[in-house]
């Protein structure tokens, strides 16, 4: 374990680079839209070579921006994990990948991003020598597979070329064929890929030269045809019984089926005489409450009712002068008779 880490060092040299990182995106990526205008003009004027070694380098700028995306995103991983790094001594699992990937594309990246080189070299104070040879080497295979492929120098695919032509041709409406014999290998490589059918057995049994029919070719036996296994047998469609409406226990079919179509209209309330109401008899044998008899020996009146010195009668019948005493003593009289 080496001595010497400057952790200040390492962390600002963090941060530099990730601002270099968004700077160098944002030109590359201006300059491969300039560069595909140009391509543009070379497939309309015939120059499809030198439109192709064009294609290529912007291939490779594409490349160079998604490592730079990877990086920049390692770098921020480690600010934000830095604690890590400063209190523990042996390296942490969940920065190994980070800081393998940085040390290793520390070499190939330095004249682009020279903060990378002192990243590097902390981290070679940091985790010691060993670590850092293997890392570099790529011993362990911890650096991460699409920023190896990214940074890597070989040349990319023939197919990727044609398709980035084709992309722009069409983004700039030019004309443009394909190299045939590209795009034949192309899905000729599709084509390998796929599950050969040829040695399956068909319907007949007879391996692959067995087909659906005894013809001579297509998908027939004795040409060497194609195989496929049997189809399978047509089921007869079945006819599910019709589901029979459930009626209620006093559905009664033929009084529907007798039933006339149309009924009279209700009569109007006019239409209906009242009926008189009769007072109805007591019933034979009913005990009724005795009634009193209504009384007969009313004293008469006295002629001259008009006369100014005459007494009038007890019970006043002309006069407006009601004997209460009178009418009580007569209603005792008829109560005791009773």
């Amino acid at each position: 374990m080496f001595k010497g880490t400057s952790f200040a060092k390492l962390k600002s040299n963090l941060k530099l680079s990730i601002s270099r990182f968004k700077l160098l995106e944002k030109k590359k990526t201006e300059q491969a839209t300039k560069a595909r205008k140009d391509i543009a003009d070379y497939i309309s004027g015939g120059k499809d070579d030198r439109a192709r070694i064009r294609v290529e380098h912007i291939i490779r700028e594409d490349y160079i921006v998604e490592a730079y995306e990877m990086l920049e995103m390692y770098c921020d991983l480690l600010l934000a994990r830095f604690g890590l790094i400063e209190k523990m001594k042996e390296l942490d699992p969940g920065i190994e990948e980070a800081v393998a990937t940085l040390i290793w594309a520390a070499p190939r990246i330095y004249s682009d991003v020279p903060e990378m080189k002192v990243i590097a070299d902390q981290f070679l104070h940091k985790y010691g020598k060993e670590f850092f040879e293997k890392c570099r080497d790529n011993v362990n295979a911890n650096v991460n597979d699409k920023v190896r492929h990214r940074l890597s120098i070989g040349p990319p695919p023939k197919v990727l070329i044609e398709q980035y032509m084709m992309e722009i041709a069409k983004n700039f409406k030019v004309p443009f064929e394909p190299d045939p014999s590209i795009m034949l290998e192309a899905n000729g490589m599709v084509a390998h890929d796929l599950i050969d059918l040829g040695n399956r057995p068909g319907p007949s049994g007879g391996g692959a030269s067995g087909g659906y029919g005894g013809g001579s070719g297509g998908y027939g036996g004795g040409g060497g045809g194609m195989a496929f296994p049997p189809m399978p047998a047509q089921q007869p469609h079945m006819h599910q019984p019709p589901v029979m409406e459930e009626k209620p226990p006093w559905y009664n079919p033929n009084a529907e089926a007798a039933a006339p179509e149309s009924k009279p209209p209700p009569p109007t309330y006019s239409a209906v005489a009242p009926k008189s109401k009769k007072r109805e008899s007591p019933p034979p044998g009913a005990d009724l409450p005795d009634l009193p008899s209504v009384p007969t020996n009313f004293p008469a009146k006295s002629s001259d009712s008009s006369g100014s010195g005459g007494e009038k009668p007890p019970g006043g019948g002309g006069g407006e002068d009601v004997d209460f005493d009178d009418l009580t003593r007569r209603f005792e009289e008829l109560k005791r008779r009773k």
